[in-house]
């Protein structure tokens, strides 16, 4: 079974990942993203699960389960509306467990 990608959220969010093969959970609500979440992580073959950053909050109790599992990375990506930040950090964190240092401090520092 090869493993996919999944993208969580509102419908414009989840559209273009569609497009470009990832298997598509639209929500409308919290309770609804709480139970796509969960169904996703009961399928066992993603790889990939690729989270409206407005949602990640409402799901990490979920997501924190397979956090320090390789599979599947649990990413949060900003969309229209103003980032959070959450999904600035989440990545900036898998970076450092993967890596074991700072590459994302110090990639903005040498660019500097």
């Amino acid at each position: 079974m090869d493993a996919q990608i999944a993208a969580l959220g509102p419908r414009d969010f989840v559209i273009p990942f569609g497009a470009a093969g990832a298997k598509s959970f639209v929500v409308e609500d919290e309770a609804q993203a709480r139970e796509q979440a969960q169904a996703i992580l009961k399928e066992k073959n993603f790889a990939v699960v690729l989270v409206h950053e407005g949602l990640a909050e409402t799901l990490a109790d979920i997501f924190q389960s397979v956090q320090e599992q390789p599979s599947p990375c649990i990413v949060a990506l900003p969309f229209i509306e103003e980032s959070t930040g959450r999904a600035v950090q989440q990545l900036r964190t898998a970076l450092r467990r993967a890596t074991g240092t700072d590459i994302w401090n110090s990639a903005v520092t040498e660019s500097k």
